[in-house]
């Protein structure tokens, strides 16, 4: 009997070969977007799950509030000395290790091969590292490889970049200034981990050059601390006795604009969808995902309820086969039975559709959205999403299958013979209310695409108080010497597709990693609990010129002006000044600064992408002995020759750095990856709802309506189709 039913519906299958290619096609485009959704939020979610110690690690933390009870800042940076004393005190941290990475791009040099290192690549850390974080060693000793100064472990794919199949281990490697010595090769970084570490080099290397920074103080610090606990260990517990740290060590320098003073002990699985300002990477939007997920659930639903629509829109045909099948003999239960194989067999077709769209996804995921996350064939080996294909194929016959058979087995065979069969009102009602439930999901997409593409849009094309156009960044030299900084300019400002150029501690549109609390000298007070944040980068005059920043009252660095600064207008009123003007030449104190700093010029507010608030809080100082950044204002459509000519001299007056360059452009278009992704996303998914939900329902809607009849059927089909060119 089995046999016979799959026959049959093999026959009829064939027989109408447009709808079960439509009805297949429906549930594998359906299917195969919620394994590919269901692969990415899986991924998502499993950040730094591979670690071994993952429920024992724990990156430290702490929260600020102001004596007045408003917030001022929660953060990762920590003084050197916090580590060490938290192992001291405290027996329930195991270990710890400190994270310290640097602000500025670091020259790394092995026989004469000079190459820039960017900024989250290099990381000097503690010889516990590669126990806590499970790195997987591959040539080295994981406890030892980093207990000494001047070591350091590289990846394998760097250790391939600069050795090639030559053993690495115990060669000399440049770093800036320092040499070190390559104690270890370990597996690259995992793709799901919330850094990603290129280098690893030893943290008493730090020590090494300045003890009393790196090991000792207690005031400021931008290093990362990171514990891995005894088992069994109570957290809360741990974070309240945390706090005689902070009484002991911190409370004096903290004390005269603090109120209320936490550590927090963050899992290391609940990292990367918590972004903390200063932290080692960028992490997830736990939202976007959720949503992505959501999104791949209605294009599932849709395909279903398009199965059903397909299904019971051939029901006046079937009918007839259901009354004579009843006529002799056959039960209710029978009939049923006899078109859940049909369904069986479109959705196992379906799958393996699905299975194929999925495996070549990578592709399209690569080269349209730009995200290297997926490797569905490795997945493939993994248990999780066998039941998922199973579930979807059970979930799949059950709802797009009970229905119609349900509603084909309870026709009455005497009035199917007799040609008086009217298909049911209510049946056809609820064709009609599953129709307005698709299209009520893709206007609600489409609503949603547009919110997104605006606001996209919007943070693009704002005006950002500077020009990020032709503006050339370069990394400034880290081994040649600084005096010959004022020479490379004069030349530099000799070639005519060059307007000017400027050096800096921070490129404009990036927040300074500097932030201080300030106040105007005229509040006598220790108490800074009111104190608007200023985050301060250093340049020389030519800065706002280069960057085209306007100045909104004062004036531009003159002479030394060695103890002035120029202001942002956010800055201006958090000081309380109604007007840019009433803030020049007035003296602000900067906690942890000597002396005042007089106010010589407010320029207007500029945008920094990935901002809470988007404005930057800054302070500018004179200094024109810095040299992390320059940036060089173009003036010519020629950009390869400038560039060249750039080069040359650059390589003349300084040739033990290498040229590394980028547009300020570039940079800032960077800052909304992210933002692109997720909006390219939700328009591939949206697009496949409408093709779904809209194209193909409508057509098979219109398609099988029967051509035989009375008037109004043929009436109520051409009104279908203009219903749905109206929609497209």
């Amino acid at each position: 009997m089995l046999k016979n039913y799959f026959i049959v519906a093999i026959r009829y299958l064939l027989k109408n070969k447009f709808q079960s290619f439509l009805n297949i096609m429906c549930l594998a485009i359906g299917m195969a977007s919620l394994l590919i959704v269901s692969y990415y939020v899986k991924f998502e979610f499993s950040y730094d799950k591979f670690n071994k110690n993952a429920d024992r690690v724990f990156r430290v933390e702490y929260d600020c509030c102001y004596k007045n009870g408003m917030s001022f800042f929660g953060s990762t940076y920590h003084p050197g000395a916090l580590g060490p004393a938290l192992k001291a005190n405290y027996p329930e941290i195991m270990d710890y290790t400190r994270i310290y990475c640097s602000e500025n791009p670091i020259v790394f040099n092995y026989e004469g091969e000079k190459s820039f290192v960017k900024k989250g690549d290099a990381h000097w850390v503690d010889a516990g590292f590669l126990t806590m974080f499970d790195c997987l060693m591959l040539k080295g000793d994981k406890k030892n490889a980093l207990a000494e100064p001047n070591t350091l472990v590289l990846t394998e794919s760097i250790a391939n970049k600069y050795f090639g199949k030559t053993d690495p281990i115990g060669k000399p490697i440049m770093v800036d200034r320092e040499i070190y010595r390559v104690t270890g090769i370990c597996a690259d970084a995992p793709l799901n981990t919330h850094f990603h570490y290129k280098y690893l080099l030893s943290y008493s290397s730090l020590s090494k050059v300045d003890k009393s920074w790196a090991e000792l103080s207690w005031n400021g610090g931008n290093f990362y601390v990171y514990v891995i606990l005894n088992s069994g260990c109570d957290v809360p517990v741990l974070e309240k006795k945390m706090m005689k740290i902070y009484q002991t060590y911190q409370v004096g320098d903290w004390s005269a604009y603090v109120n209320k003073f936490e550590y927090k002990l963050r899992p290391i699985t609940a990292i990367y969808f918590n972004n903390f300002s200063f932290a080692l990477e960028p992490g997830g939007d736990i939202k976007s995902t959720r949503f992505l997920f959501i999104v791949a659930i209605f294009i599932l639903l849709i395909s279903l309820i398009n199965s059903i629509n397909l299904s019971t829109s051939k029901s006046i045909e079937r009918a007839k086969e259901v009354g004579v099948r009843k006529v002799f003999g056959g039960q209710k239960s029978q009939i049923i039975y006899q078109f859940l194989p049909e369904c069986l067999l479109i959705n196992v077709v379906a799958i393996l559709i699905a299975l194929i769209i999925f495996l070549i996804s990578p592709f399209f995921i690569k080269n349209v959205f730009s995200i290297y996350r997926f490797s569905p064939v490795e997945i493939l080996k993994e248990g999780w999403i066998w039941l998922l294909l199973i579930t979807l194929l059970v979930e799949s016959v059950v709802m797009s299958g009970l229905y119609p058979a349900f509603i084909l087995s309870s026709y009455k065979p005497l009035t199917v013979l007799r040609g008086k069969f009217v298909a049911s009102p209510r049946g056809v009602l609820v064709r009609k209310y599953l129709v307005v439930f698709q299209f009520v999901i893709a206007i609600g997409l489409i609503a949603g695409i547009i919110t997104v593409k605006t606001q996209l849009t919007y943070m693009q094309s704002e005006d950002l108080a500077y020009n990020p156009n032709q503006i050339l960044i370069v990394n400034g030299p880290r081994i040649s010497p600084v005096s010959a900084l004022s020479s490379f300019k004069m030349e530099m400002l000799k070639y005519n597709k060059i307007n000017s150029l400027s050096f800096s501690t921070d490129i404009v549109g990036q927040f300074p990693v500097q932030l201080k609390a300030v106040k105007r000298v005229e509040d006598m007070s220790l108490d800074y609990s009111n104190a608007p944040g200023i985050g301060l980068l250093s340049s020389d005059s030519s800065f706002l010129d280069v960057n085209g920043m306007r100045l909104l009252a004062g004036r531009n660095f003159v002479g030394s002006d060695r103890d002035a600064v120029i202001i942002t207008e956010a800055i201006s009123k958090g000081l309380h000044f109604i007007k840019p003007d009433e803030a020049i030449n007035k003296l602000v104190n900067v906690i942890e600064r000597e002396m005042p700093l007089k106010i010589v010029g407010v320029i207007d507010d500029y945008h920094i992408p990935r901002l809470a608030k988007g404005m930057a809080t800054v302070g500018i100082l004179l200094d024109n002995n810095v040299n992390n950044y320059m940036s060089i204002n173009l003036n010519t459509a020629d950009v390869k020759n400038t560039i060249s000519a750039v080069k040359n001299l650059w390589e003349k007056t300084f040739p033990k750095d290498p040229f590394d360059y980028f547009f300020l452009d570039d940079f800032f278009n960077e800052q909304y990856i992210s933002d692109i992704q997720f909006y390219n996303f939700i328009t591939f998914f949206t697009v496949i709802i409408i093709v779904i939900g809209g194209s193909l329902g409508f057509v098979s809607t219109c398609n099988f309506l029967p051509d035989k009849g009375s008037w109004h059927q043929k009436s109520f089909k051409c009104q279908n189709i203009r219903y749905f060119a109206t929609f497209l």
